[in-house]
């Protein structure tokens, strides 16, 4: 498994990979008309490109065979109020597309979290 930081040039991607592993996740919970309406305001090309851009916010993408199978976005400086620390990082999404859970992804992905963490010299998760 190989992972990646996003970049801008991932926004189409990530906006198929977001919507896809968020209706997996949510659909049977939720009605039709909300997950459609949480899908299209958050994970259009355009959201997508400019959550790529933002400063201190990080995407790791999950590839097996070049193939996007999960990803995870961190964001540095979190101000939510559950998460201590003098520098700190949030795990705002951590995804694995259906098939792939139980395959090692999220673990994968947790491992490169907190690698990413330890880089930038966060004392808090």
């Amino acid at each position: 498994m190989n992972i990646r930081n996003g970049n801008t040039g991932d926004a189409a991607m990530l906006s198929e990979l977001g919507a896809k592993t968020f209706y997996d996740t949510f659909a049977k919970d939720n009605t039709p008309e909300n997950i459609r309406l949480y899908v299209t305001n958050s994970f259009s090309t355009e959201i997508q490109f400019n959550e790529l851009s933002q400063p201190g916010t990080l995407f790791l993408i999950a590839e097996l065979e070049n193939k996007p199978v999960g990803y995870a976005k961190l964001k540095m400086n979190s101000r939510e109020e559950s998460i201590r620390g003098t520098k700190v990082i949030e795990i705002e999404r951590i995804y694995a597309i259906q098939e792939y859970i139980g395959r090692g992804v999220g673990k994968e992905l947790m491992q490169a979290c907190i690698h990413e963490a330890r880089q930038k010299g966060c004392d808090s998760i």
